[in-house]
């Protein structure tokens, strides 16, 4: 493994700088900046051979929702304003979804469900994407969907409304829409709201309110969880769900049986993630601090949980340490693991699609004061089979009780990213993977 580009501009990958890099040994140039203290959020579109709606003369495009109200298309390359939308002033959009599949992109304002005399728990606007087309903008009204809702949820078409006493409830918003759309406006229309004409897009009033949800949709699934814990995947499909805080269990979504075996919750420094495999096969994922067990779903007249592949943050294990938590200057508790020295970990995952590869970042620091180790395992997903291992150069990492580390592969790059708790400064390292061992 080579050194592709050890460091970038701090921020880099919250997009306050862009850059262009002819030769990649050579420095990079600056190619644009932007304001990123004006965003609520942002995301970032590329083309893809997979994505059929993709049509020719789309631009990568960099979508952000400024909080002045104004929802921006840049072109990712040169950082030039392809189209400008304005926002409904009456709520105060958040946060961007894309859903890559059905090329959408889904705009959801904040929640409101702590204002008593507030009906709305939330607004959102529907676009098709990459070229942003006006498609719905609704309300969620808790005396439709029940005054027991606490907050709104987006994920592959699906609006999740999520209750006070532990529900969730699943609704199809391809529904939603064929139900309730009155009116289909195009950017740039005229219409007219409360007596005051506008433009469609434009200031005084945005967007026009087109979908008006006046009785309760039919409920798709409804699941009580503690935390309001879902996750849903698979194939065939499978959810997982918390009956109690701590434990995970595993469900068949077509007959509702539970498969056998529970996930238990480590209690360790960072929380536990348990998620589906990213491959979309009967495969789940548990990673904590310190190790990351990969279980497959076994079908059958009695469906049960197998191990299918497990790996340690550490390879030696020693005595328990006994001794009381330790805390950072920043009151975070530091991981207590199962070893003599005081040691602490992070086990990160990621999936590249296109190669099949299951990676793992084993962050590794065996004493207290001392820096941390860095390796990125790649392991075949289908087998579980180890296919390669580097550990990566001393780059000054910081320390792991004092910076959020996260990695994601593409191809041949590694990118490891870190962020200070302290001053949230924002790092982002790349790597090439050259197939040769010099590191």
């Amino acid at each position: 493994m080579k050194v592709f580009i050890v460091l970038l501009s701090n921020r880099l990958y919250a997009w306050l700088k862009c850059f262009h890099a002819y030769d990649w040994r050579a420095d990079t140039k600056s190619a644009y900046s932007v304001p990123l203290s004006e965003c609520n959020d942002i995301e970032v579109w590329q083309e893809s051979t997979h994505q059929v709606y993709v049509k020719e003369g789309h631009r990568a495009s960099m979508f952000m929702l400024q909080k002045a109200g104004i929802l921006l298309r840049r072109d990712l390359r040169t950082g030039i304003i392809l189209e400008e939308i304005y926002l409904p002033p009456r709520y105060k959009f958040m946060e961007i979804i894309e859903d890559r599949e059905v090329g959408h992109l889904y705009l959801k304002s904040k929640i409101y469900s702590k204002l008593p005399h507030e009906d709305v728990l939330s607004a959102i606007i529907i676009f098709s994407f990459p070229h942003l087309e006006f498609s719905a903008f609704l309300e969620v009204r808790k005396s439709v969907f029940g005054k027991t809702a606490l907050k709104t949820e987006i994920c592959q078409g699906t609006l999740l409304v999520l209750h006070s006493n532990k529900s969730i409830k699943l609704y199809s918003l391809k529904e939603i829409l064929s139900k309730f759309l009155q009116h289909q406006y195009k950017l740039g229309e005229t219409f007219t709201e409360n007596n005051v004409t506008s433009v469609v897009g434009k200031h005084p009033l945005g967007l026009p309110l087109n979908v008006m949800i006046v009785d309760a949709p039919p409920v798709l699934f409804d699941v009580k969880s503690a935390g309001h814990s879902l996750q849903v995947g698979g194939h065939p499909w499978h959810y997982i769900i918390c009956p109690t805080v701590g434990r995970y269990q595993v469900f068949s979504l077509s007959k509702k049986i539970a498969v056998e075996g529970v996930i238990e919750e480590s209690n360790e420094v960072e929380p536990d993630v348990v998620v589906f495999h990213p491959d979309e096969s009967l495969k789940i994922v548990h990673a904590t601090s310190s190790k990351i067990v990969i279980y497959k779903i076994i079908q059958g007249l009695y469906p049960r949980l197998e191990v299918f592949f497990s790996l340690d943050a550490f390879e030696q294990r020693s005595r328990k340490d006994t001794q009381r938590p330790k805390r950072s200057s920043f009151g975070r508790k530091l991981s207590q693991s199962n070893y003599l020295n005081d040691v602490m970990s992070l086990m990160l995952f990621d999936y590249e699609d296109e190669l099949d590869i299951f990676a793992i970042l084993r962050v590794k620091q065996p004493v207290l004061f001392q820096g941390p180790q860095l390796e990125i395992i790649y392991t075949d997903s289908s087998s579980g089979k180890i296919l390669a291992s580097r550990h990566l150069p001393d780059c000054s990492w910081p320390m792991v009780y004092d910076c959020q580390y996260s990695f994601e592969i593409d191809g041949p790059l590694l990118i490891v990213k870190t962020k200070k708790y302290e001053n949230m400064k924002s790092t982002m390292y790349v790597f090439l993977l050259t197939g040769e061992d010099n590191t």
